[in-house]
């Protein structure tokens, strides 16, 4: 049967009631005590096998979800020796009535960044939760401890309202915030428990503003590495040695000039790609809806680029959000071997290392970018310098796979019911190597990736916040989605008449 899904809603004031209370009333305490907990990354943390804080946010969650009471769950941890652990969770299906068993895959994640506590403002901590202005912030809090609670609510919800779902497996890794490392061996490993997943959802990714459901359509890719120039075989008097020995550090700025032009901070054309059509025509519907938003994106010092009417600053905002999503960019992120202030002065140093991060288009192989940048960069080394060059990591972006008609559907109607306009597409400037991992072990899964990492939101960086109210609103959207899912699936796959009459959700 091809029945259409329309009518199958459940009763959207109940479900923003309910969720209200439940947040207020069941998450907000457990999630307060997660937040408090510095369980930075372990790329960030080299104490993280012996400090605790692992098994304490991880104990902390799995606390709060057996507490749920949720029927047919089966919750462990599974340990590895050298790799950070991770969560899986399973949960059986719910009143189905279907032969085959399907499975929802939902991923989140529980390690979170550096706290950083020397660089938030007075008032604000990155393990003292607060809310401030109807924001949560902590470190952690968006990105993306918010996740956990929102999935199993969504789960909870169908339950509580007798609404059959599908087998749920639920994924809580510990090292995104490192790369997900160990991901796909994890997925390999559980794979007898995963299966292979009809849909999966992940919830760590970026919102274009807090008025609407976002879907994240594309992603840009991500090169990191460490360029190393060395001169000498140990420091000298720069007094004696200046204009005879380079310095480093000069050699450096040579070299970078090759692939990114310090004057205009445009990356060289072998790097970049064309914006595919559809992209480009999703790119200027989202001009039109984030125009104001990504000139005010950031607290940037100077003057704002000037524009002379509305059909200007809509020209400009669209290259602005062109440069950041489908444009590769360069930024030194880190560097070693340049003294701090303190140490001794007028010395030339023997070598200088910064780490730089690229972001790749969504469609360059992030491989072959690796390969023609190491071949400039070795090229011809300035004053016969020793270059090197150490990989960290090379992630090649995505444009994300369509969703079909009736999941599209059942988004549409929820953000119309929720957030009070529809559903748009986003571009994200982001790197998010999960995505890529999920869409090869699973190519004939949906992939749907919405989130809250709206403006202001400030992962990674101080006052980390998120949005409670948007935060609300996606956590009912994801109980309408469960709940929908099944039964489109369910309709989808019977032998019933085309005039059977559509069940009603509402209550």
């Amino acid at each position: 049967s091809t029945q259409s899904t329309w009518g199958l809603y459940m009763d959207s004031e109940k479900i923003k009631a309910w969720v209200e209370d439940q947040f207020a009333n069941n998450v907000m305490e457990s999630f307060f005590e997660y937040l408090k907990i510095p369980n930075a990354t372990p790329m960030l943390d080299p104490t993280w096998e012996t400090n605790g804080f692992v098994d304490q946010a991880m104990n902390c969650l799995i606390k709060w979800i057996v507490n749920q009471k949720i029927v047919g769950l089966k919750i462990e941890i599974v340990r590895e020796k050298g790799r950070p652990p991770v969560i899986i969770a399973v949960v059986d299906p719910f009143k189905s009535s279907k032969e085959e068993e399907e499975s929802m895959l939902f991923y989140c994640h529980y390690d979170k960044q550096l706290g950083l506590p020397e660089i938030w403002k007075k008032g604000f901590g990155p393990y003292t939760p607060v809310i401030h202005k109807g924001r949560l912030i902590a470190r952690g809090s968006a990105d993306d401890g918010y996740a956990t609670y929102s999935i199993f609510l969504a789960i909870k919800a169908c339950q509580n309202f007798d609404r059959p779902h599908d087998r749920i497996v639920v994924l809580i890794e510990g090292e995104e915030e490192s790369g997900s490392v160990n991901l796909s061996y994890y997925l390999d490993k559980l794979a007898p428990i995963i299966k292979t997943p009809k849909d999966i959802f992940i919830l760590d990714v970026p919102c274009g503003d807090y008025e609407r459901f976002w879907i994240v359509d594309s992603i840009r890719g991500l090169l990191v590495f460490e360029l190393n120039v060395k001169v000498l075989t140990c420091s000298v008097h720069s007094g004696y040695a200046g204009g005879v020995v380079p310095d480093p550090f000069r050699i450096i700025r040579c070299l970078l000039d090759r692939i990114d032009y310090s004057r205009t901070g445009l990356v060289i054309p072998d790097l970049q790609v064309e914006v595919p059509q559809s992209n480009m025509r999703r790119i200027d519907i989202m001009t039109e809806v984030l125009c104001d938003s990504y000139f005010n994106k950031f607290e940037q010092i100077g003057p704002k680029a000037p524009y002379k009417n509305q059909e200007e600053k809509l020209k400009m905002a669209k290259e602005i959000i062109l440069k950041n999503t489908w444009k590769t960019t360069m930024a030194v992120v880190g560097a070693d071997g340049i003294p701090a202030f303190s140490e001794p002065v007028n010395v030339l140093r023997p070598e200088s290392t910064i780490r730089v991060s690229m972001r790749l288009p969504p469609t360059l192989n992030a491989i072959e970018a690796r390969d023609k940048i190491e071949a400039i960069l070795l090229a011809n080394p300035p004053y016969g310098a020793e270059i090197s060059i150490k990989r960290n990591v090379a992630a090649t972006g995505m444009v994300c796979p369509e969703l079909n008609e009736d999941l599209l559907k059942t988004l549409s109607e929820a953000s119309f019911k929720y957030y009070g306009k529809d559903m748009m597409y986003l571009a994200t400037g982001g790197t998010i190597p999960i995505a890529q991992v999920f869409n090869t072990k699973y190519p004939n899964a949906q992939l749907l990736m919405a989130g809250v990492l709206g403006p202001k939101n400030n992962a990674h960086g101080a006052q980390e916040a998120l949005d409670l109210e948007y935060t609300k609103k996606l956590m009912c959207t994801l109980i309408q989605v469960v709940a929908e899912e099944y039964q489109c699936c369910l309709l989808y796959t019977s032998d019933a008449a085309d005039d059977t009459p559509c069940v009603d959700l509402g209550g």
